[in-house]
């Protein structure tokens, strides 16, 4: 997993800052720009997403140097109080920038416990109360972010002032009643009526939403923030939820058809959601999900040397153009971008992969060590009063087979949780060899709790078999374990003259690559297709498991790679469909197009489907393609 950290690091991580886009033709935080700066918001809100992103990959990454290079704009910015300690951009109207930005405090100060941090963030929202005057006190626009920080706040100094402005502040931002609505009973029924109006919600802002939910449940105990919070994930996992394991998101949560997209930002703050209710829990199903939307969504949202993040992304795309319009958005949006017009999504991708990482190992009741996602790793945690090391060896998310190596220079004995699976039947735990007689149910932690010596080694096996699922329109996906198989359509990658913004003017001026600052190491691409995509997939199921053959093989250095073998790869009979091609003309009210534009389309109708013969095609994982199909349409469904 770390050398996922060294691309990161060397792709957009390092670097955005450096390019120049939209919101980074200067650094406005950790300076005097913090005082004189009216930038509408942008430049302080996505640099403060960026930074938040960069705090927790720097302290997962270990470098010293990127380290302190992040620490220093916290420094500055929380010892530049103003006169009554309000901290952050003076001249933004909304607030919502520096609530974004104090998201990165939170494993900072885990770090440091510095408890001038917590004096200093208690004092900012005091200054905010007071500047609200007799007006109850909203953190304005969209700021409920802000609720987060006050919960964590207050269960790390017990100030109780801190939790009175967050309550104060969810009954001002609607959080209250939408608690209220997402309580009501029968379920069912509350989705029938709130679906529409939920849907209308950014995708964004519903997962902070939820998560807010979950920090109030956090600070006041009260069930009906988390029953809020999981019931919003029915509602969304019915009318919204992609095969790739985040919602749509096209700004606002849409349907789940196969041609619908989602924001990156929306990636990572699922993502991040879904870690809040793992911790919060201790819910194996929380777990399941960060696994699904981070090897699947995250990592097929990026080319695989993280050098450009596309702002929409979907399971269904055949070609990623640059002006294609689609409702009220330009296709820019789909291109594959180097963070000068994706801004946010430049900044918050980040923070994905590194999400996976900081939870793989957690710490649970009693002193608990936890395996709670898998991947190769070292981890040494104290049990009792003896350091223990454990190191991980596995090649999953591609296989199964996962050793965990102990280290420790006396016997020692502490509880010891592997997280079976959702996806799992018939897992298996083995110690020095020996089969273990305990419960592996899926969806669950096993727990093993014995004296451990220096040497020792804990197999645990999980199958993974291929299976299949439904989705609309006749669509058809195979999964296998936690990963989604696409086809790989092969890419004609087209650099391109990046558009870069303006912030002052809001003007746009475009640069060629050769001026646009690392314009030829990270150009902006548009992709087109230049191998074949339209099939259906002649599966059976109910048989499935039987009919597709899984191909394992090597591992590599660089096995995301959307080049050469996968190390998994399943062979599938399949049909080409006749006449199913891309859009290529505007659709009234949908699609504008210009010449030589084109646009994936839906799944064909399977009423009017034609097959060409019989043919076997490979499958790649999802997070393995730039242009992929994912949802098939079911030739069996043809008639």
């Amino acid at each position: 997993m770390f050398k996922w950290l060294e691309t990161q690091y060397a792709g957009l991580t390092g670097h955005v800052e450096h390019l120049k886009g939209r919101s980074f033709d200067e650094v406005v935080w950790g300076n005097e720009k913090l005082f004189t700066y009216d930038d509408k918001d942008t430049r302080f809100g996505v640099q403060a997403q960026w930074h938040e992103a960069w705090m927790w990959f720097a302290y997962l990454y270990g470098d010293p140097a990127i380290i302190n290079n992040v620490r220093e704009r916290y420094d500055w910015t929380l010892n530049h109080p103003d006169q009554d300690g309000l901290l952050g951009p003076r001249m933004t109207k909304r607030p919502n920038p520096m609530s974004v930005f104090l998201r990165g405090a939170i494993p900072y100060y885990a770090e440091t416990r510095d408890p001038r941090m917590l004096e200093r963030i208690t004092a900012h929202f005091l200054a905010s109360k007071k500047r609200a005057g007799d007006r109850p006190w909203t953190l304005e626009y969209n700021s409920f972010w802000g609720i987060e920080i006050l919960c964590w706040l207050y269960l790390q100094t017990g100030d109780r002032r801190m939790l009175d402005l967050a309550l104060e502040c969810a009954d001002a931002q609607s959080v209250s009643e939408l608690v209220g609505k997402l309580n009501r009973q029968p379920l069912l029924d509350h989705i029938r009526s709130y679906k529409n109006r939920m849907a209308n919600a950014h995708g964004v802002k519903i997962s902070q939403m939820i998560m807010v939910m979950v920090a109030l449940y956090q600070a006041t105990g009260d069930a009906k923030y988390l029953t809020a919070a999981e019931n919003a994930y029915k509602v969304i996992d019915r009318s919204s939820m992609l095969v790739d394991g985040c919602p749509s998101a096209r700004e606002s949560l849409a349907g789940n058809t196969s041609v619908e997209s989602h924001e990156a930002c929306t990636i990572n703050y699922s993502s991040g959601t879904f870690s809040y209710l793992l911790h919060t829990t201790g819910d194996a199903k929380w777990a399941d999900r960060i696994e699904r939307v981070c090897l699947n969504a995250g990592l097929g949202c990026v080319t695989k040397d993280f050098k450009q993040v596309q702002y929409f992304s979907s399971p269904n795309q055949v070609v990623a153009q640059n002006v294609t319009k689609i409702g009220g958005f330009t296709g820019l949006y789909l291109t594959f971008d180097s963070g000068r017009f994706d801004w946010c999504c430049a900044a918050t991708v980040n923070r994905i992969i590194p999400s996976y990482i900081g939870t793989m190992w957690l710490q649970g009741p009693a002193g608990a060590v936890v395996a709670a996602l898998y991947g190769p790793s070292t981890v040494t945690v104290k049990a009792g009063q003896e350091p223990v090391t454990i190191v991980e060896k596995t090649d999953f998310p591609f296989s199964g087979d996962i050793v965990f190596e102990v280290e420790s220079e006396k016997p020692v004995r502490f509880p010891f949780w592997l997280r079976i699976p959702g996806w799992c039947e018939g897992a298996e735990i083995r110690i020095n060899g020996v089969k273990q007689d305990i419960e592996t149910k899926p969806a669950t932690f096993a727990k093993l709790e014995r004296e451990f010596r220096s040497g020792d080694k804990v197999s645990l096996r999980l199958p993974m078999k291929v299976k299949a699922t439904a989705w609309p329109d006749g669509g058809i996906a195979l999964e296998r374990g936690p990963l989604v198989y696409s086809l790989r359509v092969e890419a004609e990658k087209h650099p391109m003259d990046p558009m870069v913004f303006s912030v002052d003017a809001m003007a746009a001026k475009r640069h060629s690559v050769a001026t646009a600052p690392l314009g030829r190491e990270f150009p902006q691409l548009g992709m087109t297709p230049k191998s074949a995509w339209n099939y259906a997939l002649d599966v059976d199921p109910a048989k499935v498991a039987d009919q597709v053959q899984v191909i394992q093989g090597r591992m590599t250095d660089a096995p995301w790679s959307d080049e050469g073998h996968a190390p998994v790869e399943l062979k599938v009979p399949a049909h080409r469909v006749e006449g199913w091609n891309l859009i290529t003309n505007s659709i009234k009210g949908r699609v504008e197009l210009k010449p030589g534009q084109a646009l994936t389309p839906d799944l064909p109708d399977p009423a009017t489907m034609k097959l060409g013969a019989k043919e076997t095609i490979a499958l790649v994982p999802l997070g393995s393609t730039c242009l992929r199909l994912t949802v098939f349409p079911f030739a069996r469904g043809a008639r």
